[in-house]
């Protein structure tokens, strides 16, 4: 491959790397909130109730 051909094929791959990581975040997030709702949901369920 020459020069000018890399150059091309990294200015295509560089937008689709970042929005790869992008959404990986997005779901790493979802996942956090996910588990946030669940922890709060057990406290409510549990509040409470004593051992």
């Amino acid at each position: 491959m020459s020069i000018v051909s890399n150059e091309r094929h990294s200015l295509y791959l560089i937008p689709m790397i970042q929005r790869d990581q992008e959404v990986r975040n997005l779901a790493s997030e979802e996942e956090e909130n996910i588990d946030k709702k669940n922890q709060r949901r057990i406290r409510r369920l549990t509040d409470g109730i004593c051992c």
